[in-house]
């Protein structure tokens, strides 16, 4: 159910995927040469027409995309306690007269 016009697809769960309605489709897709241009359909491992199919992903442009999963005050707290460590480390360095010193 569905097809290919005008460069998107009408109808169906590859319709659905396509307009982010939905983020899976598991069912008895046909395979169609037209809907591997908008979704990624499972390679068959068994002749069945039951697919897995995910829409294709986005290409990640933006530099900052690694510091997405994370809001911005858990990175200010692992900044902060990375600090705080390296300044723990180093008054323990200064105290520990068997650190060896730089001079």
């Amino acid at each position: 159910y569905g097809r290919a016009s005008n460069g998107t697809w009408q109808g169906g769960m590859i319709g659905q995927l396509v307009r982010e309605e939905i983020d899976l489709a598991f069912g008895g897709i046909w395979l169609q040469a037209d809907a591997y241009k908008f979704v990624n359909l499972s390679i068959p491992w068994y002749h069945v027409s039951i697919n897995f199919l995910v829409p294709r992903p986005k290409p990640i442009t933006n530099i900052w995309a690694l510091m997405r999963p994370l809001n911005p005050y858990v990175w200010l707290t692992i900044i902060f306690i990375f600090f705080l460590q390296s300044l723990n480390i180093w008054l323990k360095a200064l105290i520990n007269p068997s650190v060896p010193s730089s001079n």
